[in-house]
């Protein structure tokens, strides 16, 4: 059963793109870590999930009922 999925989200900070097109799911039970260079767009992708920031495009759901924490 997938617990969170983000398809085709992109994100702008003003007139910069920082993330494009992340997609991916995350099924019950799974652990996941992001990896990545500095300046990748890991904490932007965490705080979209937290519901911290909004998606400008795409689509991301969570489960009803799951709880986030990171």
């Amino acid at each position: 059963m997938i617990e969170l999925s983000l398809n085709g989200v992109i994100k702008y900070f003003g007139a910069n793109l920082i993330l494009s097109n992340i997609t991916f799911d995350v099924h019950q039970g799974e652990r996941v870590g992001l990896v990545g260079r500095n300046g990748s767009g890991k904490s932007t992708v965490l705080k979209l999930i937290s519901g911290l920031e909004a998606v400008d495009k795409g689509n991301m759901a969570i489960r009803k009922g799951v709880k986030i924490g990171c």
